[in-house]
């Protein structure tokens, strides 16, 4: 587990939505920061096999094309009147 500053964070999502074309969640974006720190400092080698599960991803895209909607539940629980 490493810190890393909003800053970096914010870089490890820009770089990861440059590459994969796919924007991330800013918990993903720290979790990818993490581990380019790892990767960084030498505790991870280039060669390690890593598998990094970044949630959260493609909100962008879904804003821009109009795909959220809002949906009724189908319950709704109200607090007893004393």
């Amino acid at each position: 587990m490493y810190s890393v500053t909003n800053e970096e964070a914010r870089k490890a999502g820009y770089l990861f939505e440059t590459i994969e074309g796919c924007d991330l969640d800013p918990a993903a974006q720290v979790t990818l920061a993490g581990l380019l720190k790892a990767t960084e400092m030498g505790r991870i080698n280039r060669s390690d096999i890593v598998l990094l599960n970044l949630t959260g991803g493609g909100r962008k895209r879904i804003v821009k094309e109009g795909m959220v909607r809002p949906v009724k539940p189908d319950l709704v629980l109200h607090e007893a009147k004393k």
